[in-house]
């Protein structure tokens, strides 16, 4: 490695300061000697030159004054012996040269010497000498002497090669000398350095520099190795401090992470936490749909915007039918499978920036932003509810859905959101009154119904326990020996603000309610008691038919609920005959079917209700532990002149026999659709030709004197109405 001036090392220092310093003396020293010298011999020369030109001067003065050019040429050529003479010259007194020895041009070089007093002058590796010649004081001329310096010279060099030779000689001396001298001085330092060079590279306060030398040198060892020994120490304390720092530090460090890692997993679980409460606050946490809350707030947002650019909103209100039977007969899987299906399909059904929303249960809400016509708004309601139509697969299920809409428009209906919804509710029940899987339009005359359906679904929960609701009874005559061979249980319910109601007016009420359930517990033990009551008085063959709720077959009390009627009123199971529609029949048939077997091993008749009007596949039917259908009273209302309702109530009469199963004509009015299915071997007729539902007591009259269906006909108008 390469060393600059200042990374040389302390012995190459204190070698290269004293050869410098030897050289520079021994140096300094030959230039004196030499300079004087050289002057000692100039002036030496000089002195000689000077004597020279004088007696040559004293010498011409005779041949100067008598201009004899032979004798002054034989005073210059003394100087002939005088190696170191180039030339000489003598002049008279008009500066003529009388004689010459050697290179004569070299006088005209300094011009004019014939006035040129004594001089000295050197010049050119030349020393010239001018001195005048005089007699008696009178100038005579001038003698020039020119002598040359080479000897000067030839010594100078002589003495610089000397000079040169002793200072080579001295600077190896001075060398050997020096590295003889600092060795003793810098070894010593160097083994301290080296020491403490290791002790920097390898931190080993172990490591001692040997004790040589005296006096400062070894005060300086000594003084190292002490301070060695403190540092070893301290760095021993601090050693341990550092190891028991690091040991406590990683000890916090870890805490540290611990709790930055707990910190950072609660902050997160909160932030997932708040987004999740956040997003529960205001949607649906089954169907992801905006709930109530957020609904109300983009419904401000939306009638904001629709004030200020004059537009209109729509707001559809829709309620699924039949859905708790299908969520009480099925269970929840299904039932919410279906609510998220049916939110699915909304949200497929309306534009992007509309907004679906579910109230609970299964209630729906759609905003409809922007829309030119009334109109469009019954368009959209219609998309969906074709789309509803459509059979779905649900848990192995295929069922068939039908919703009931409500529409009210911004801001023709309400002007605030509150309004709206309730316009919107009012419309859909008026829907559902109206036949279901359909949507109306709010009208005014909607909300005076709305308010009424509220008045009776608050006075509907006292009705039971305030004895309000009370059975009448319909007859069932056989076409065979036109006799009551049965009757059907309806429910009525006599209200104190508005009078006597037929069910069509408080059962769809009870339905959604849920006050069906306890409405139909009541109405069972009632016809089973006035059944066993009837059968006291000997009329043993006649037959109870109650009809089921789809709400109260969905549940899993009602084989209990029979068995505990049957028990309490000792009615035998044969007389009685539950109703259940053709619909509720399709809903979870294998659950229908186990639940209708356990009834009927009781020893009770099933019938379907309404048959026609639903859904049911004659495979399904075949399953079904049934003994009656009974045909629907919209197939038998226009027979006979009506041929296809005609054929249709045929076609059901032969497949009803061939499946071994009673067939009773409900809704016969008139003589011409008695006589229609007597002949066509129909088992039983039931109908305003033969009786209107009556109290208990009426027809107990009419039981005692076993009339005829044909005595019962006579006393009864062609055609009757109610």
């Amino acid at each position: 490695m390469t060393l600059t001036g200042n990374e040389l090392s302390l012995s190459r220092r204190l070698t290269n300061v004293m050869m410098i310093a030897s050289c520079a003396t021994l140096l300094l020293a030959s230039i004196l000697f030499i300079t004087n010298d050289v002057i000692s011999m100039r002036n030496s020369l000089e002195d000689e030159l000077k004597s020279l030109v004088q007696i040559v001067s004293s010498s011409s003065a005779a041949a100067i004054m008598f201009h004899d050019e032979q004798s002054a040429e034989e005073t210059l050529s003394v100087l002939s012996n005088l190696p170191n003479i180039q030339s000489a010259t003598i002049y008279n007194n008009k500066g003529d040269r009388l004689a010459s020895y050697g290179d004569s041009t070299m006088t005209e070089e300094h011009g004019f010497i014939e006035t040129m007093p004594y001089q000295v002058l050197f010049s050119n590796g030349y020393i010239d000498v001018y001195n005048p010649v005089k007699l008696d004081n009178q100038r005579l001329g001038t003698v020039f002497i020119r002598s040359d310096l080479g000897k000067l010279k030839e010594r100078l060099v002589w003495y610089l090669g000397m000079v040169g030779i002793v200072l080579l000689c001295s600077v190896f001396v001075a060398y050997f000398l020096s590295r003889r001298l600092q060795r003793g001085i810098t070894e010593p330092i160097i083994r301290l350095a080296n020491t403490a060079r290791r002790v920097s590279e390898e931190k080993n306060y172990a490591v001692r520099a040997s004790h040589e030398g005296q006096y400062e040198i070894g005060d300086l060892i000594d003084g190292f190795n002490e301070m060695l020994s403190e540092i070893q120490l301290r760095d021993n304390e601090l050693l341990q401090y550092r190891t028991d720092l690091e040991r406590i530090v990683a000890q916090r460090t870890y805490e540290l992470e611990q709790i930055n890692q707990k910190l950072g997993t609660a902050k997160v679980k909160a932030e997932q936490a708040a987004d999740r409460l956040s997003y529960q606050a205001y949607h649906d946490a089954l169907t992801g749909l905006p709930n109530r809350i957020l609904l109300t707030d983009r419904m401000s947002m939306a009638f904001a915007h629709a004030k200020r650019e004059n537009e209109k909103l729509a707001l559809l209100f829709l309620d699924l039918d039949g859905f708790k039977l299908i969520n009480d007969s099925l269970g929840h899987e299904v039932g919410d499978q279906l609510l998220r299906w049916t939110a699915e399909l909304l949200q497929q059904s309306v534009r992007e920036d509309d907004t679906v929303a579910r109230l609970g249960g299964d209630e729906f809400m759609i905003l409809l932003s922007n829309i030119q016509h009334n109109r469009d708004a019954g368009v959209i309601a219609q998309k969906i509810l074709d789309a509803l139509h459509q059979p779905m697969d649900c848990c192995g299920h295929e069922l068939h859905l039908s919703a009931s809409i409500g529409i009210s428009i911004y801001p023709d209906d309400a002007t605030d959101s509150v309004d709206l919804m309730r316009s919107a509710d009012a419309s859909m029940y008026r829907a559902k009154e109206s036949g279901r899987n359909a949507y109306m339009y709010y009208q005014v005359d909607i909300g005076e119904a709305s308010s009424r359906r509220l008045t009776l679904e608050n006075q509907l929960r006292k009705a039971v326990a305030g004895n309000e609701l009370f059975l009448e009874y319909q007859p069932q005559v056989s076409t065979q020996d036109h006799r009551i061979v049965g009757v059907e249980a309806l429910v009525r319910w006599n209200n104190p603000q508005f009078g006597r109601l037929s069910p069509d007016q408080f059962v769809p009420i009870a339905e959604d309610t849920g006050l069906i359930l306890e409405i139909g517990e009541w109405v069972m033990f009632e016809a089973c008691a006035q059944a066993k009551r009837w059968h006291d008085l000997g009329h043993d063959g006649l037959q109870m038919a109650v009809n089921l709720s789809p709400r109260q077959f969905s549940g899993n009390n009602v084989e209990l609920l029979v068995k505990n009627a049957l028990g309490e009123t000792r009615l035998p199971a044969r007389f009685l005959e539950v109703e259940i529609t053709e619909n509720l029949s399709m809903q979870n048939v294998q659950k229908t079917i186990q639940t209708l077997h356990v009834v009927r091993d009781m020893g009770v008749k099933i019938a379907i209700d309404d048959f026609g009007t639903g859904y049911s596949s004659l495979n399904y039917l075949t399953k079904y532990p049934v003994n009656t259908l009974k045909i629907d009273r919209s197939f038998v209302q226009d027979i006979p002149q009506n041929k296809d309702d005609a054929a249709l109530a045929r076609a059901i009469v032969i497949m009803a026999h061939g499946l071994g199963l009673r067939v009773v004509a409900e809704g016969v009015e008139t003589r011409a659709q008695s006589d229609f299915f007597r002949l066509h071997q129909c088992d039983v007729l039931q109908g305003y030709y033969f009786g209107k539902p009556e109290s208990a007591e009426s027809l107990t009259r009419v039981l005692s004197n076993q009339l005829h269906a044909s005595d019962i006909c006579s006393d009864l108008p062609e055609s009757t109405t109610g």
